[in-house]
């Protein structure tokens, strides 16, 4: 897409915006529900690597951040 875009640059005013959600609270998918349900059934949690760093935020942040993108 972003290299498509070039060509349409040329000729017209394009901007492409690219926003990384963390982990979204509530929502399905989310390594969250993995660690809830290991929670629940009294397992350990699945850690992938100890090193790694995860990023969670609230529905609202998440609404929040593509406003002030789109705001740029």
């Amino acid at each position: 897409l972003t290299i498509a875009s070039e060509s349409y640059r040329t000729s017209k005013k394009l901007s492409l915006y690219s926003i990384r959600f963390g982990n979204v609270l509530g929502t399905r998918g989310s390594v969250l529900d993995l660690f809830l349900e290991q929670i629940r059934e009294n397992l350990p949690l699945t850690i992938t690597n100890k090193e790694m760093t995860r990023f969670t935020m609230t529905p609202d942040e998440a609404v929040n951040l593509i406003l002030s993108t789109v705001k740029i």
